[in-house]
């Protein structure tokens, strides 16, 4: 009889663990680069807002990541050899540009050479785009909401924080914030 106490006990503990888990996080981690059909990959500008002291970076390795079940993200890849370094590769391969920044996302040796954030919107916040969007009935992103950060370790992506983010202003520092780390 004990035995099979013990085995429920046990059980109980795993699937708390796991609930919890996933309720820390709102719903299981997406896993952001497991389908290329999820993401549209560019070489673009990232600057802060109007409101704090002007930022910019003109090279950033970006990633749009879109499920109209789970939600969107902006991933944001930072160059462990420095920006500077990223700039002159992307200008060698202007034709390629969005190709070098796919690498990041689809070969893990390549992502090593980056730290990678992604700040994910759950669906229940998207909108309607305003414009064409990239994806098959793609949302948009919609402030005031929730915003998870998640960073990429190894095989997986660790939750770090959520944030409730009131603008676009306050998105655009937030993501500075995580390149200046």
């Amino acid at each position: 009889m004990n035995k099979y106490i013990n085995l429920l006990i046990i059980s109980l503990f795993f699937t708390g663990g796991l609930f919890a888990q996933q309720a820390n996080n709102g719903n299981a981690t997406p896993d952001f680069f497991k389908d290329p059909k999820k993401f549209f990959c560019w070489n673009g500008p990232l600057s802060s807002s109007y409101k704090n002291p002007k930022k910019h970076i003109s090279d950033v390795p970006l990633i749009h990541y879109y499920d109209e079940k789970k939600g969107a993200a902006r991933i944001i890849c930072k160059p462990n050899y420095g920006f500077d370094k990223w700039k002159i590769i992307i200008r060698q391969n202007k034709s390629r540009e969005q190709q070098k920044v796919k690498e990041i996302a689809t070969n893990k040796n390549e992502q090593k050479n980056f730290t990678v954030y992604a700040f994910f919107m759950e669906h229940k916040y998207l909108v309607d785009p305003t414009e064409k969007p990239n994806f098959p009935n793609e949302k948009e992103m919609d402030f005031p909401a929730p915003i998870h950060v998640y960073k990429k370790e190894g095989e997986k992506w660790k939750h770090l924080t959520k944030l409730n983010i009131k603008d676009w202003s306050a998105f655009s520092d937030l993501q500075m914030k995580y390149l200046e780390l």
